[in-house]
């Protein structure tokens, strides 16, 4: 299992989502290149019961340099070598030790398992969906995430709706093509 990564392994969005206005060029977002996405990481650990708020770091902080709709300056941060520096040095780390600790990773893992099957009416996201962003966020960090989980994930794959191109904010359900196929060649790294 190798760690997750942006394309073309960059801590910042890629350059053709910086004009939302000119969507005609957009490309298909990978997987925390899209407002989904990104909803999901913020909420899942308060959904599998897990309060991150003591923490030095969320999960949400390993993946948040993809966010087009943050402030400028935000984005602009993400893109120095400080922001960088601290993202590998201190947030990921961090967040790794933390789902490492007591087996926590393995329980959420338990427990977002639990949910599949279940449609958030909300969001109108799967259980099967969100349990593959949270072993993204998982292998974003590096964490230990044990080989029955791993082919799990793996198995959940055909099953999430997987959209070829870009799609209306309400058909935004699963995939984009580019984000399968990172996640499948991060669970095979």
């Amino acid at each position: 299992m190798g760690r997750w990564g942006y394309r073309a392994s960059s801590n910042s969005p890629p350059s053709d989502i910086s004009n939302v206005a000119d969507s005609a060029n957009l490309t298909s977002p990978g997987l925390f290149e899209d407002d989904m996405d990104l909803d999901i990481a913020c909420t899942i650990m308060k959904s599998l019961g897990v309060n991150t708020e003591k923490w030095d770091h969320a999960p949400i902080q390993t993946v948040n340099q993809t966010d087009m709709l943050a402030p400028q300056g935000s984005r602009e941060h993400y893109k120095t070598k400080d922001y960088s520096k601290q993202l590998q040095d201190e947030i990921v780390p961090s967040v790794r030790a933390k789902f490492d600790a007591n087996n926590l990773g393995e329980c959420l893992m338990t427990k977002s398992l639990a949910k599949e099957g279940k449609v958030d009416v909300v969001t109108v996201t799967t259980g099967e969906y969100k349990t593959i962003i949270l072993g993204a966020l998982m292998m974003r960090v590096g964490a230990k995430i044990n080989e029955e989980d791993l082919q799990h994930l793996r198995d959940l794959v055909p099953k999430v709706v997987c959209i070829p191109g870009t799609t209306w904010a309400l058909g935004d359900v699963g995939f984009r093509s580019p984000g399968k196929a990172q996640f499948l060649a991060a669970l095979d790294a």
